[in-house]
């Protein structure tokens, strides 16, 4: 965003990193194991804890995910790709249709031209290299500022584009001459464009030839249990989720006994979700004193009575903090009350139609499981309704249609999604989405491409540990084992994205931590599918760190994922339309009522006025005056209110 504007007007600059590493120190543990170390580590009384653990590379001058998308947004050559002319309709592989695309790439560089540098192209579909521009780059000579126009022409002939695929055109811009920081091949820059292809309508795939098998469904007061031939799944009457799925005799869902499939709205807070001033107060930096052998008479108080104030005057209306707002709401503590399950059995009838009734017995092609239950926290007034439609097939596909009502009396969710746990054997992530690195709404700076990780590898292992490893623009993922049979994530809707990672622990593990070495390794996969999740941030570091627009709005949403066993390598691939009668709605957002929006954001811009007014009164003075006996006077001003407004 800030880069937009700089680059919208000749007068701004900016974009400086604060701080390009971070700040910390090897250590040992008791165990001999090493550890990045930070403030409070070394045993001392003053220090400022994570404060300096904010670069984009670690100690060791290895890259944080962050780099890349400042490598992205930074990029010294600029690259637009065009499509004249409507879309094409293509239906199918095979086709000999041409696609026309104008590039125009422009030399961002102020004193150099771009000789030793060249251009190329490639043409995937769903992440299969169909067409490229061969081996060697086009050398691009462009001087400062100036720029060039060419165009690429290119057919999808032996691309499979039935389904709903897609296709994507990549254009890098790479050394073809060595530099002093870089070899021959290297990326400087890069753009993709999705190709306009207007499919035919994608025909409902034929009623699989088992739509009609039978499936059993038996329930107690503990359980709901669906059976039909090889396939079982479970659901939890006592905490409202899916509880376990199982294959062939392969367990593909399920973990311990108190994992099941939730509505999922908190995440392992990052430093930035921490804001400033609470960082300081989770570490104590406001309880610390100076030690004699520092030239104090006394144990001296490191923090003056104004810093005190102010910074309690700021915790209490969380004003720096949305991770202090999410533990305040008890977002991170949440648990189902009101749990109901209900059952719905299809029949159909010698003219074709449907019936459905309610309870145990016998179904044919298709199982619907409805859950509901409200999310509370102890302590706090905060309720989320929630709601998941399960239809299940014979085959043990099941499309989930999902409904939660978060209310705007609550703060900005770290985001709207799903948690469930599957089997350790599952380490094999697959997925085509944005990629490899993590990304984020905001940190978008990686490409559209099919990619495959390790479990243990997805972990991004910042020095505090913080939520990580999310993948963006998620089209679909498959968490299998070395035998190539899994699970294969998807949304239900065609043409809609979601979020997703696969981790060894939970998001509290994380939050629990101080370390990388004290997050708990669980033998089960915590997978997270997020509708929507929330920026990383990072304007500043001492105030709300994620712009307003890529706050998630409060609201009702309701969207669906998918879920299918995968039995062979082969199958890691874009499922094949839902076939009836398997159906999933598209997503949908409902805002709250007028009057109830306007109220709770009366009382959000309130409570944000007064928790900035020392702030603001304090810039608001020094702005006009910069006297030394002026300032000290002003400070003391500050002080006397902050403490007076606090006692009353």
């Amino acid at each position: 965003v800030y880069w937009d504007l700089i680059r919208s007007k000749k007068h701004l600059q900016g974009g400086f990193i604060w701080d390009w590493v971070d700040q910390g120190l090897i250590a040992r543990d008791d165990q001999g194991r090493e550890f990045w170390a930070y403030g409070g580590d070394f045993g001392e009384a003053v220090h400022d804890g994570t404060w300096l653990i904010n670069g984009l590379l670690w100690p060791d001058r290895k890259f944080h995910p962050a780099a890349y998308q400042v490598k992205k947004t930074q990029q010294p050559v600029h690259v637009t790709i065009t499509w004249p002319g409507p879309a094409k309709t293509l239906n199918g592989s095979g086709s000999r249709v041409q696609f026309n695309a104008a590039v125009t790439i422009r030399n961002r560089f102020g004193f150099r031209s771009l000789e030793g540098m060249g251009w190329r192209w490639k043409a995937e579909v769903d992440g299969k290299l169909v067409r490229d521009s061969g081996k060697d780059a086009m050398p691009v000579k462009l001087p400062p500022g100036k720029e060039l126009c060419s165009g690429v022409e290119f057919d999808l002939a032996g691309g499979d584009l039935a389904g709903g695929k897609e296709a994507i055109l990549t254009i890098q811009v790479v050394l073809i001459k060595s530099e002093p920081w870089a070899a021959v091949g290297h990326e400087v820059a890069w753009e993709q464009s999705a190709v306009p292809i207007a499919h035919d309508a994608v025909p409902a795939a034929p009623p699989p030839t088992d739509n009609c098998r039978e499936m059993r469904v038996d329930v107690s007061d503990k359980e709901v249990v669906v059976t039909s031939g090889d396939v079982r799944a479970t659901w939890c009457t006592e905490r409202g989720g899916l509880a376990t799925l199982s294959v062939g005799g392969k367990q593909l869902v399920g973990g311990s006994a108190e994992d099941v499939l939730r509505h999922n709205f908190w995440r392992a807070q990052t430093c930035n979700d921490n804001g400033g001033s609470d960082t300081l107060t989770r570490y104590g930096a406001t309880e610390q004193h100076y030690p004699p052998e520092c030239g104090f008479p006394t144990a001296h108080p490191r923090s003056a009575a104004l810093i005190r104030y102010v910074v309690k005057w700021l915790h209490f209306w969380s004003d720096i903090s949305y991770g202090g707002m999410w533990e305040k709401a008890g977002l991170d503590q949440l648990y189902p009350t009101q749990v109901d399950v209900k059952v719905l059995r299809r029949g159909v009838t010698d003219c074709g139609t449907e019936q459905w009734s309610a309870g145990p017995g016998v179904s044919v092609g298709l199982v619907k499981v409805e859950t509901s239950y409200m999310l509370r926290s102890k302590g706090t007034s905060t309720r989320i309704p929630c709601r998941t439609v399960y239809q299940i097939s014979p085959t043990g596909e099941i499309v989930l249609d999902n409904e939660c009502y978060y209310t705007p009396a609550l703060p900005p969710p770290a985001r709207i999604g799903l948690e469930l746990a599957v089997p350790g054997a599952l380490q094999r992530l697959c997925w085509f989405g944005r990629g490899p690195h993590e990304s984020y709404p905001d940190r978008l700076g990686v490409a559209v491409g099919q990619y495959e990780e390790r479990v243990d590898d997805t972990f991004v292992k910042y020095i505090v540990p913080q939520e990580n490893g999310n993948k963006c623009e998620t089209r679909w993922a498959a968490l299998v084992g070395d035998d190539g049979c899994g699970l294969m994530v998807s949304a239900g809707a065609p043409g809609e994205t979601f979020n997703v990672s696969a981790h060894r622990f939970k998001a509290m593990d994380l939050h629990k931590a101080r370390h990388c070495k004290e997050v708990m390794q669980r033998h089960d996969v915590t997978v997270t599918i997020d509708h929507r999740h929330t920026a990383t941030g990072g304007n500043t570091s001492w105030t709300r760190a994620q712009m307003p627009q890529f706050l998630i709005p409060k609201g009702t949403y309701s969207y669906s994922i998918r879920l299918s066993p995968i039995m062979s390598t082969a199958a890691i691939a874009r499922p094949e339309p839902l076939a009836p009668p398997l159906a999933a709605r598209a997503s949908e957002f409902k805002p709250p009522g007028v009057l109830c929006g306007l109220w709770h954001r009366m009382l959000w811009d309130a409570s944000l006025a007064i928790g900035h007014s020392p702030i603001l009164l304090v810039e608001t003075i020094l702005e006009v005056t910069s006297s030394s006996v002026t300032v000290p006077v002003v400070w003391a001003v500050v002080s006397v209110g902050a403490v007076f407004a606090l006692r009353t």
